[in-house]
């Protein structure tokens, strides 16, 4: 191999993410961590997104998964906003202000409680966690103050950005409106467009400031939440019937695509199909098991 390969292959980690600068390396110094953790996690991202994109339709096209999801996040936030409060608890800078403005617990209680209601009358108890949420839960109890800082920049960036598409999606496909309710997890209420963006320069700071001897454990902090997320929802959005998860996926993206009267016309035949295919399947499968 030459030394342009060898070169190469050493520049790009396991997972195919860049990996952080060494602290020999000349870009340390000026490059600030913020952007050093977004390079070196890129990889590990975008797989996330696009395992995000290939299930969310079914969460859509079933209110009650969408629920489950929001019962699993709601453990998650709790976590974490509980460490969060330990951890800066005497800490009164801006940080910890705008970790307070933008505590998650009332707007998880506000959406569970619109889908158990409004939605789905019914459903009265909270979820318990699954493995996965719970796994998640312990991990985030044992975090130092700066892998904390880590998961929740990545977490509450996630609800700034990508977040509000999953609302606007999720509104969508369930033809619901801004007033209706069911999107207050997305909807940081009190803060103004430019309270948002001082608040996200506020929390990069506080990446920024970290002590660069750890950037490592940062890097590889960064990636596991995005992987841990992964297996939340893994743990939610299943189904044991193939079947059933093909016509919850594709019901649920053509509803989010449903916004012609030609489309609705689609999705309504769609239906009246994929429920005839299932019967027929049901009843084969009854009449092998007899």
């Amino acid at each position: 191999m030459s030394r342009r390969h060898v070169t190469h292959a050493a520049s790009t980690s396991q997972n195919g993410d860049a990996p952080p600068p060494s602290p020999s390396s000349s870009s340390l110094a000026v490059e600030p961590i913020s952007l050093v953790l977004k390079r070196a996690s890129q990889s590990t991202h975008d797989a996330s997104d696009a395992f995000v994109r290939a299930r969310m339709p079914q969460a859509f096209a079933d209110p009650s998964i969408y629920l489950a999801l929001l019962e699993q996040f709601k453990h998650i936030f709790l976590a974490m906003s509980t460490r969060m409060n330990d951890v800066l608890v005497a800490d009164d800078s801006e940080l910890s202000q705008v970790y307070t403005r933008m505590r998650r617990d009332d707007a998880f209680e506000q959406d569970v409680a619109f889908f158990k209601r409004d939605i789905l009358p019914g459903k009265l108890a909270l979820a318990q966690p699954t493995d996965a949420t719970r796994e998640y839960v312990e991990h985030i109890a044992r975090l130092d103050r700066a892998r904390l800082l880590v998961v929740a920049y990545t977490m509450h960036m996630a609800l700034l950005a990508g977040g509000q598409t999953i609302k606007r999606t999720m509104q969508r496909a369930m033809a619901l409106r801004d007033g209706d309710g069911g999107g207050a997890l997305f909807a940081f209420e009190g803060m103004s467009r430019a309270d948002v963006t001082a608040a996200k320069k506020v929390l990069t700071t506080s990446l920024d400031n970290l002590p660069r001897r750890d950037l490592d454990k940062y890097v590889a902090e960064k990636r596991a939440v995005f992987r841990r997320n992964e297996a939340v929802i893994a743990s939610v959005v299943k189904d044991t019937s193939l079947l059933r998860a093909l016509y919850l996926a594709v019901l649920g993206l053509m509803r989010i695509a449903a916004g012609s009267q030609a489309l609705r016309w689609a999705l309504t035949i769609f239906k009246g199909i994929a429920f005839v295919k299932i019967f027929a399947h049901v009843a084969r499968t009854y009449k092998y098991l007899e």
